[in-house]
């Protein structure tokens, strides 16, 4: 029996490890996304999920080769690999949109999942037509090479998708963040960089260059790690203010849904006149404000749009952020049951 070549061999254990990873956050962030009931996150989870389902045909072939020392069926190949990618596109166009480009969500929408039908679609009617199969001599020495043809539909679209997640995805949020402070700016900024990488990765791998192909596996797997520090909830943390009371916060780019126990008049006045948010703590400057229309408590436009899809309810008043939405005010019951909301510091 043959014996799969070294590079192949780093080729499969590497796309096995992406895998791995890639679902493995997925199924996590999902999860927690369930618990706390933030819908962002779980489709961001989905879409961590299906990056890693489309090396599922790299995976087989490679695993194939080692327990029978032959290659899988091209066409079994093909559609374990990309019958998921548009999937991946569609999700985390949705994050996109939702994130950067909100107002045009839903034509933006439409079109990346028209796209992704038709290239679904060229998949299925016409394989041969949009993807082409280089199958190793003798079977078993090394893994099935298979990319989109350029020229085809699928290849076009393809094209256009990595295209729109380099500029879009990884270079919008990249902007975006530079304009926000704080936690909130660190968030888009890990996020931009996963992003970043993930369709660069993809776009060398459609080059189809085998000697390359190995790194940029293993370049994909640190793409995981930036997209869990952008994703994860920070540890909580206790910033002092001078002369104020110390406040409790749980910082994250899609879950905010906790808000701090007690808040005092004096906090309230000071972040009024410091203008900082009253979640990530930042500065908040330009055309980046919002205001509760009950209060005027400041928030980042961003943090608020968050509250808004969490919990709809401001930290400080508990009015509706969106009148247009169902708010479920915070509450925290005491051990004599009264609620506890803003309250004058002890002195």
């Amino acid at each position: 029996m043959l014996m799969l070549s070294i590079l192949g061999g780093l080729i499969g254990s590497s796309t096995l490890g992406v895998l791995i990873a890639f679902c493995s956050f997925g199924i996590y962030f999902y999860y927690i996304s369930r618990k706390t009931k933030v819908r962002l996150l779980s489709i961001m989870g989905i879409s961590l999920f299906f990056i890693g389902f489309s090396y599922l045909g790299i995976c087989v072939d490679f695993l194939s080769i080692l327990i029978t020392g032959n290659n899988i069926n091209v066409f079994l190949l093909a559609f374990l690999i990309w019958p998921f990618v548009p999937v991946v596109y569609v999700f985390g166009s949705y994050v996109t949109a939702e994130l950067l480009i909100p107002k045009i969500k839903k034509l933006y929408m439409i079109i990346i999942i028209a796209l992704a039908l038709i290239f679904e679609l060229s998949i299925f009617l016409d394989t041969l037509g949009n993807i082409t199969f280089i199958e190793p001599t003798p079977p078993g020495a090394e893994l099935i090479d298979d990319s989109l043809i350029t020229g085809s539909i699928a290849g076009l679209i393809g094209t256009i998708f990595t295209f729109l997640g380099i500029f879009i995805s990884g270079i919008g949020m990249l902007i975006k963040g530079y304009r926000l402070s704080g936690v909130v700016r660190k968030k888009y900024h890990q996020l931009a960089i996963g992003y970043l990488i993930l369709n660069v990765s993809a776009l060398l791998d459609f080059l189809g260059i085998a000697e390359i192909v190995a790194i940029i596996r293993i370049a994909s797997l640190s793409a995981v790690w930036f997209f869990y520090l952008g994703l994860r909830e920070e540890p909580e943390k206790r910033e002092k203010k001078e002369k104020k009371k110390e406040m409790k916060i749980e910082e994250s780019l899609f879950r905010l849904t906790k808000r701090p126990a007690q808040i005092t008049e004096e906090e309230v006045t000071y972040y009024r006149e410091q203008k900082i948010c009253m979640i990530c703590k930042g500065k908040v400057s330009g055309f980046n404000i919002f205001l509760c229309p009950n209060c005027e408590t400041i928030y980042h436009e961003e943090c608020a749009r968050a509250l808004s899809n969490a919990e709809n309810a401001c930290w400080v008043c508990n009015g509706p952020i969106d009148n247009s939405k169902p708010s479920k005010p915070f509450k925290i019951e005491s051990p004599d049951k009264e609620q506890i909301g803003i309250v004058k510091p002890i002195k």
